[in-house]
């Protein structure tokens, strides 16, 4: 049965390109840093988007802020909000809308394939920005903001061993994985992969796998990144 439903739009937002339908941008993210939900987080339609979380028991709204990316005028997100403890990390997904525009005259008549085609060319969005809430009170405060990197169309993900959050990236016209430092939002590092358009991960959610490795789908399979042996890693 269901336990809660909660509207926090009129249900008129714009579908702005890039983005795989209007209403919120993200999957629902269970907060719960003491190991059972507290809140629910979702990033809604709007542009600026704003991050918004709601009661996991009563779905009464909580607290919500705008997500900026450090002052950019707009802004949506058509990925997973990443959770560790209490805090949250999104990633920017606004591409230019001209390239939408040029992209109706290519695909014309089918709607759905317009809005992504700017994500299926592989175009690059800019902009990670992470959140800390309260659970008693639900104040929302922003931690940092990296405006120079890019996670394209990939879900990132945090290893709570070392603190990093990865995910599949850009940088230029290549591919990469991006390592940022889950406490700072610096760059730590990353891993050039190609140019070619089939390390695209169209919306894939980013994986550690097993052997300090990563794991992604792109649009030729799966894509796994591992250690070098000769560094002794």
């Amino acid at each position: 049965t269901l336990s809660w439903s909660t509207e926090y739009s009129g249900g008129n937002d714009t579908w702005y390109y890039g983005r795989l339908g209007p209403g919120a941008g993200s999957s629902p993210t269970i907060v719960g840093p003491d190991g059972h939900p507290e809140l629910v987080v979702v990033t809604d339609g709007l542009s600026p988007m704003n991050i918004r979380f709601f009661d996991a028991v009563t779905g009464a709204a909580c607290g919500s802020a705008p997500v900026t990316f450090g002052g950019l005028g707009n802004s949506t997100s058509e990925q997973s909000v990443v959770v560790a403890g209490n805090r949250v990390m999104v990633v920017n997904n606004w591409w230019d809308q001209a390239l939408g525009k040029a992209c109706e005259d290519i695909t014309k008549g089918n709607p759905w394939i317009q809005h992504v085609c700017p994500a299926v060319l592989g175009e690059a969005a800019y902009g990670v920005a992470q959140f800390s809430v309260d659970i008693g009170s639900c104040a929302v405060k922003l931690e940092w903001v990296n405006t120079e990197v890019s996670c394209t169309s990939s879900i990132p993900v945090v290893s709570l061993q070392d603190e990093i959050a990865y995910c599949l990236g850009k940088r230029g016209l290549t591919f990469t994985i991006e390592a940022i430092d889950w406490i700072s939002g610096q760059s730590l590092f990353h891993v050039p992969l190609g140019n070619d358009l089939t390390y695209n991960s169209m919306y894939a959610g980013t994986e550690i796998g097993a052997r300090n490795d990563i794991i992604i789908g792109t649009l030729a399979g799966i894509l796994r990144v591992a250690p070098n042996a000769a560094d002794g890693e």
